[in-house]
């Protein structure tokens, strides 16, 4: 491989630095505790505007026009990666110890836990992922003013990764869901579970959703309560083919 992801750790916060809440500072200065010499950018509006209008300009008007900024601040992250590389780290994920030694011989690093989380990720500048990424996100945006994961969030991510099987391409690395991830709902051997363990943890993405209205974290608080139940209601309700542990 002749190209390695770049050591830099790149994160968002719409409103500017000044206005990030204190309980942020200290999941985004572990990033730092660990990788001290490896570069950190923080994205504001202004600049993820700016860095379009230089990069993607045939996206700018669309992306400027889209109702909600979660949708660009989703959208942004693999213009970034395309054209930069290196590491997007949501502002809610505590570091717990370096990450270099995940790097190795990886072109793309990946989280994955009943779905891919484009929460944390990493890779090469350039890479086919992040082109497809990009290439397909003015085809998928509506005028919708409510937020749906599938517009550019964690589904649309997931639908092109699964879609164009990039999990299976040589150099995309998909971590199991207790490296960034431990505290999420996960299926493994076909048994939908949920740890705390994070005793083989890199980071803690807690999903704190602060682009959220009161209104909208309460509903997705109660919808995390009743993930899990109506999940297995599902899965029994379509046949498929997965087994349960007992309660």
């Amino acid at each position: 491989m002749s190209e390695s992801i770049p050591k830099h750790i790149h994160q968002i916060w719409w409103q500017g630095e000044s206005n990030i809440p204190v309980k942020y500072h200290f999941w985004r200065e572990s990033w730092s505790k660990y990788h001290p010499e490896w570069k950190f950018t923080l994205w504001d509006e202004s600049k993820m505007n700016q860095f379009i209008e230089t990069h993607e300009p045939t996206l700018l008007k669309s992306f400027l026009s889209w109702p909600e900024p979660i949708y660009r601040a989703d959208a942004f992250r693999y213009v970034l990666l395309k054209h930069s590389g290196g590491w997007y780290v949501d502002m809610d994920i505590e570091c717990l110890k370096s990450i270099d030694e995940l790097q190795n011989n990886a072109e793309v690093i990946l989280s994955r836990t009943i779905e891919f989380n484009n929460a944390i990720m990493g890779g090469i500048k350039g890479h086919s992922l992040w082109n497809m990424l990009v290439r397909q996100l003015p085809k998928i945006i509506d005028e919708n003013n409510r937020y749906k994961a599938t517009q550019t969030g964690p589904r649309y991510f997931s639908g092109i990764i699964e879609k164009y099987e990039f999990y299976k391409m040589p150099g995309v690395v998909c971590l199991p869901h207790y490296i960034f991830e431990p505290l999420a709902p996960y299926l493994e051997n076909g048994i939908l579970k949920v740890s705390k363990n994070t005793q083989n943890s890199y980071a803690i993405h807690y999903q704190t959703i602060a682009w959220m209205s009161k209104q909208q974290l309460l509903l997705s608080r109660l919808s995390d309560i009743l993930f899990i139940p109506l999940f297995r209601l599902y899965l029994k309700l379509t046949k498929k083919k997965i087994s349960f542990p007992k309660e």
